[in-house]
């Protein structure tokens, strides 16, 4: 993979959760997308990969606003399990959620788990 420069770290796109950050691929690697190749030794085509679950595609699918891209499977959001929690009737239903959750819940990250940030 090429070294991306300082200010393209940053620089990503939303989409479907994802946090797509522009990459250029010279060894093997497949869009999963459309199943085409990512890669070329000499002029790559230009490709997005997720930061959080490491997905990649063309970057001319979301240009094109192709629905190929499923969601993000690696993506937290906050409100949603605020909004879940408002659901349950009462404190003490929202509490035996929370319980019942947290048992559920791996205290550690599964093996091979590459966390974004610090």
């Amino acid at each position: 993979m090429e070294p991306v420069q300082q200010a393209e770290k940053t620089n990503f796109q939303n989409h479907k959760g994802h946090e797509f950050i522009p990459t250029l691929y010279h060894f093997p690697a497949n869009c999963e997308a459309c199943a085409k190749p990512l890669w070329h030794v000499f002029k790559p085509p230009p490709a997005l990969e997720c930061r959080r679950c490491h997905v990649k595609c063309h970057r001319d699918h979301l240009d094109k606003k192709e629905d190929l891209i499923s969601p993000c499977k690696v993506s937290y959001d906050v409100t949603s399990a605020r909004d879940m929690l408002l659901l349950a009737c009462s404190q003490d239903e929202q509490k035996k959620w929370v319980t019942h959750l947290v048992k559920k819940i791996p205290k550690n990250p599964p093996s091979g788990f590459v966390r974004a940030s610090p």
